[in-house]
């Protein structure tokens, strides 16, 4: 049997093991890993702009969440500059 014959033979069977049960959440989180190392590694043009704005949108909601409130408005600071 040649080689290749035999490796797809085994890859069915595992696939057919792998979606049976309880394994199918890790096989499901060793895509997941599989397709994150992808994007981070290389990924095309198009998906790392998008991962990019995806993360400045991310980081910018956050950082509007986690801000202290401005306080009671009270205090307000003005600069006025003349020249």
């Amino acid at each position: 049997m040649p080689f290749s014959k035999l490796i797809l033979r085994l890859l069915s069977r595992a696939k057919l093991q792998l979606l049976r049960g309880a394994r199918l959440p890790l096989t499901l989180g060793l895509l997941a890993m599989l397709l994150t190392l992808w994007i981070h590694i290389d990924a095309p043009a198009s998906v790392s702009i998008f991962i990019d704005r995806l993360d400045n949108i991310v980081y910018d909601q956050r950082f509007n969440l986690f801000m202290p409130s401005g306080g009671d408005g009270e205090h307000k600071i003005v600069i006025v500059d003349y020249d």
